[in-house]
């Protein structure tokens, strides 16, 4: 029987926050939008390259001048859910005394509370003001490729149109990513705040990710890692953009319902590339098989729990051959420091084979 856990109720509620459509989106998107048709009504009175470059550097500064703040609003948002979610699970897994001193969000310390609501945020090593700074100028880069090259080439207005918009779809796409990520990173950093409350109590943390077969490389290979030290556990999340893993804890009475309650489920996901109206592409999923596997598995377990056709296309045909004919462990066939699999030269080397 399949029943939520602490484990299971974490990653669930995780997963439902993440979820959560951020008003950034739609405000950038908005913005893009217009630059998108002043710029292309401005070229289509002048073909002087530096008029159109000073132009284009106005209107993407113009187009995400509010970004920091709407986004810092959505975080504000969710970090508040976050904590309250958070705690309120962990209320069911420790004892009444402690349950009941969880005050929430408005008991929090102001020094907390401004640390997690911090606009210029880190993200992998670099505030979130050079992470605009570098959209600001992929966004001119590929504008003024494009209108350049356009002219160049001689293709007319509405060729030269068409590659803007691809150029705009991949600036809206970029800044989603960078909101998604601070926003996941902000809902970790609550809960690793509303779960510190309760630590008295806490005897493991744990790594927990989604175990799906969307996971990426770096989360497969850590999930189910425990330490008693949360920091071994903290540090190792946020690693890469769009990352969905978060904290996970064991309790005395956690570890009575896992007695009981021994599985979960997994997803195996079928996708195909989705072409948009912008020219962009992504991937759009749905449920392919839903499994159930005992929730203490390993990497491995749960990789070799998928089809042979997930496993083959997650691999490559070269590490699918060499892993399955046992002569390379799972984990030798991923770069573990970085979100990748090993490369195939690198494999070859490393296990002398041609």
């Amino acid at each position: 029987m399949i029943e939520d856990t602490l484990q299971n109720t974490l990653l669930q509620k995780t997963a439902w926050l993440q979820r959560v459509k951020p008003e950034t989106y739609a405000v950038i998107e908005a913005q893009l939008l217009i630059a998108q048709k002043n710029i292309l009504e401005f070229i289509a009175t002048t073909e002087d390259r530096q008029k159109i470059a000073t132009f284009v550097n106005k209107e993407i500064v113009s187009a995400f001048e509010t970004f920091e703040t709407v986004l810092n609003d959505d975080i504000i948002n969710i970090s508040e859910l976050s904590y309250v979610v958070a705690g309120a699970v962990m209320k069911d897994y420790v004892s009444n005394p402690l349950a009941k001193s969880f005050k929430g969000w408005k008991s929090i310390d102001t020094k907390v509370k401004d640390k997690l609501l911090r606009s210029d945020r880190l993200l992998f090593g670099n505030l979130m003001s050079k992470h605009k700074q570098q959209m600001l100028l992929n966004a001119n880069m590929r504008l003024n490729s494009a209108i350049n090259d356009g002219f160049k080439a001689k293709v007319g207005i509405q060729e030269i149109s068409r590659n803007m918009r691809n150029a705009f779809g991949m600036s809206i796409n970029e800044a989603k990513t960078l909101s998604t990520t601070a926003i996941f990173q902000a809902i970790n950093d609550s809960q690793f705040e509303a779960i510190d409350f309760f630590k008295d109590e806490i005897l493991l943390y744990r790594y927990e990710g989604v175990s799906d077969s969307r996971q990426s490389p770096y989360c497969r290979l850590r999930t189910g890692k425990t330490s008693k030290v949360k920091e071994d556990i903290t540090r190792q999340l946020n690693a890469h953009y769009r990352c969905r893993s978060s904290l996970g804890v064991v309790t005395e009475m956690s570890q009575e319902f896992d007695k009981i309650y021994k599985d979960k489920q997994i997803v195996e996901w079928d996708s195909k590339w989705v072409n948009h109206r912008d020219n962009t592409r992504s991937r759009k999923f749905k449920v392919d098989n839903i499994k159930t596997i005992d929730k203490n598995s390993t990497p491995k377990q749960v990789f070799d729990s998928y089809s042979d056709k997930y496993q083959k296309e997650y691999l490559g045909s070269y590490r699918y051959n060499v892993y399955k004919s046992g002569k390379v462990s799972f984990e030798a066939v991923h770069n573990s420091a970085k979100n990748a699999l090993l490369p195939i030269r690198e494999l070859k080397k490393k296990l002398s084979l041609n």
